[in-house]
């Protein structure tokens, strides 16, 4: 992805939203390759909600 590498004892972790589908899963899987523990939601409402119960 082009980013800097930064060593971390533990992975960063990343809350992702979008409504569609695909464009979730595609950005998931390539955080995921980079080593980052993602968390995702579907709308702003969900990633709230998420975002409050980590």
């Amino acid at each position: 992805m082009g980013a800097k590498k930064y060593k971390t004892e533990h992975p960063l972790t990343i809350l992702i939203a979008d409504d569609y589908a695909t464009n979730l899963k595609l950005l998931k899987a390539q955080l995921e390759e980079e080593k980052f523990h993602v968390l995702s939601a579907t709308n702003g409402v969900e990633a709230g909600q998420v975002l409050f119960s980590v």
